[in-house]
C-alpha cells in the first residue's frame, strides 16, 4: 500500500466527502464566503488557497459572533475548517469542525445537513462508528442526497463491514442520475478490497477524466487534483512507475503546494531509486505538513542508504509527533503500532496498540497490523491466523503477501511463504525501500 494511504489513508479515502455528487450541503464551495473564481478573475487573483480558506473561516466566525443562533453559519464555518484540514493537512481543524457542528445540531436538532457533515468528521477523526450511525440518521431524515450513502460506505468498507458497504454503494448506483466520481472511486476502493485490480484501475480512470474534463488550461484545485494522486498512488502501489509519473508530476504542477501531491512524488522518486531526489521531495512536503508519515518515509530513505543516526533522528522525531500529539487512540494506534513493527521496534507496544486498533474498527489492515505485531513477537501461529483474515477477501496487495510469507518462513512452510514472497514483488517490485530487498533475500534463503 502506497505510504500516504498509511498514516493519513483517510486523505485519500474519505478525502472525497463532500463533493462526490451533485451540488450540495457538503460543500465548502458552496457558501457565500468561497465562490470559487470565474474564469476571467482566476488570473487576477493572488490569495494563496490558505488565505483563502482562513478568510472563510474568518467570514464565518464574525457571523456567529453577531448572529450566535444560526446553524447554518456553524455548518459553513465547518465546512470550511474540514476544507482546511483535507486540503492543507492541518489535522487540528477536524476537531473545529467538530466543535462547530455539535453547536449546529444543538440550534437544529438532527438537522440532516448538520449529521452529514458530522459524520464527514467522525470519519475523518476515524470514529467510524459514530460516523456510521450519524449518516445513516442523514438519509433517514433527507433519503434524497445521496451524499449521506456515500459517508455510510466509507464507514462501512473503513469498518470492514465489505458486504454491507457493497450493499450501500448498489443503492447509489441504483439512485445516481449524473456522473458521479465519488462513487466510482469509492468502488475501485472496494474492488482493490477484493483483488479485482483491473476493475479498480476502470473506476479511478473514469473518475479521473470526469473531473478534469474541460479543465485544460485552467486552475485545477487541491479537491480535483486528489483524483490525479489517487490514480497515480494506484499505478505505484502495482509497480507501475511510469504511469505513476505521468499523473504525479502533472498533479505536482498543478498544484505544488498540495501536500498530498508532493508526498507522491517523493514515493515516486524512491521507487525510482532516486533517493536524493525523494529526499528533497520528502522535505518539501514535511515544509507543507510535518505530518509523521513523512518523517518515517525519510528515515527509510537514510536506512537504505546506510546513514543510520540520520535515519533514527528521523524515527525519533516522528514518534514524538505521535506520541505528543493530541491524537486519541483511534487516531494513533494503528499508525504507532505499524511505525513499531515495521521497524522491529518495541514489539510489546506495538501488540498493544494493535489490539487497541482492532477495538475500533475491523477491516483487513487492522488484521495486517495485528498480524504483523504477533509476528514481532515470535508468537508465529497466532500471527498466521491474524494474516489469514487480513487476507480473506483475495486482496492483491504486496505488503498484505510480504507479510503473509514472512510468517510462513518462521512456521517452516517454505512453498507457501515462497508463494507469498513471490506474489508481493509480482505486484509491486518496489512495495517498500526496505522490506522488498528483504523479500528477495528471503526467497533466496528459502530451501
Amino acid at each position: 500500500m502506497s505510504l500516504t494511504r498509511r498514516l493519513p489513508r483517510l486523505w485519500l479515502v474519505i478525502g472525497l466527502i463532500g463533493f462526490c455528487f451533485a451540488p450540495s450541503m457538503a460543500n465548502a464551495e458552496d457558501t457565500p464566503a468561497a465562490k470559487q473564481p470565474t474564469e476571467a478573475t482566476a488570473a487576477k487573483t493572488t490569495e494563496s488557497p490558505t488565505a483563502a480558506v482562513d478568510k472563510a473561516i474568518r467570514f464565518y466566525q464574525l457571523r456567529i459572533e453577531k448572529q450566535p443562533k444560526s446553524g447554518l453559519d456553524y455548518i459553513h464555518l465547518a465546512q470550511h475548517y474540514v476544507r482546511k484540514a483535507k486540503d492543507h493537512g492541518d489535522e487540528s481543524c477536524f476537531a473545529l469542525a467538530q466543535q462547530a457542528l455539535e453547536k449546529a445540531l444543538e440550534l437544529w436538532p438532527n438537522d440532516p445537513k448538520a449529521l452529514l457533515a458530522i459524520a464527514s468528521v467522525h470519519c475523518s477523526r476515524h470514529q467510524f462508528r459514530s460516523g456510521l450511525e450519524a449518516a445513516q440518521k442523514a438519509f433517514e431524515r433527507d433519503p434524497v442526497t445521496l451524499d449521506a450513502l456515500a459517508v455510510v460506505a466509507d464507514a462501512q468498507m473503513e469498518l470492514g463491514e465489505y458486504e454491507a458497504a457493497e450493499a450501500t454503494l448498489k443503492r447509489i448506483t441504483e439512485k445516481v442520475t449524473t456522473p458521479a466520481p465519488g462513487l466510482w472511486v469509492r468502488q475501485a476502493h472496494l474492488a482493490e478490497i477484493k483483488g479485482e485490480t483491473d476493475s479498480a484501475l476502470d473506476f479511478l480512470k473514469r473518475a479521473e477524466a470526469e473531473v478534469l474534463k474541460g479543465k485544460q488550461g485552467r486552475p485545477i484545485p487541491p479537491r480535483l487534483v486528489w483524483y490525479q494522486v489517487r490514480l497515480g498512488h494506484f499505478y505505484l502501489d502495482h509497480g507501475k512507475l511510469e504511469e505513476a509519473a505521468q499523473k504525479l508530476e502533472p498533479a505536482v504542477a498543478a498544484q505544488p503546494e498540495y501536500f498530498l501531491a508532493r508526498a507522491g512524488l517523493a514515493e515516486l522518486r524512491s521507487a525510482q531509486g532516486r533517493y536524493e531526489d525523494a529526499l528533497a521531495e520528502y522535505q518539501r512536503t514535511i515544509g507543507l505538513v510535518p505530518d509523521p508519515i513523512f518523517f518515517m518515509a525519510a528515515g527509510d530513505i537514510h536506512a537504505k542508504l546506510g546513514r543510520a543516526d540520520e535515519a533514527r533522528q528521523q524515527y525519533d522525531h516522528a514518534e514524538k509527533l505521535i506520541v505528543e500529539s493530541d491524537a486519541t487512540p483511534a487516531e494513533y494506534s494503528r499508525e504507532l503500532s505499524q511505525f513499531y513493527s515495521n521497524r522491529n521496534l518495541k514489539p510489546a507496544r506495538a501488540l498493544e496498540l494493535a489490539k487497541t486498533d482492532l477495538t475500533f474498527r475491523q477491516d483487513i489492515h487492522g488484521h495486517d497490523a495485528l498480524a504483523w505485531a504477533l509476528y514481532r513477537n515470535e508468537r508465529y501461529a497466532d500471527a498466521a491466523a491474524a494474516i489469514e483474515q487480513a487476507l480473506r477477501w483475495g486482496t492483491k496487495e504486496a505488503k498484505l503477501h510480504y507479510h503473509a510469507g514472512m510468517i510462513c518462513v518462521r512456521l517452516g512452510q517454505a512453498e507457501r511463504a515462497r508463494t507469498h514472497l513471490q506474489q508481493a514483488l509480482s505486484i509491486n517490485p518496489k512495495f517498500s525501500v526496505l522490506e522488498a530487498d528483504e523479500a528477495r533475500k528471503t526467497l533466496d534463503e528459502l530451501p
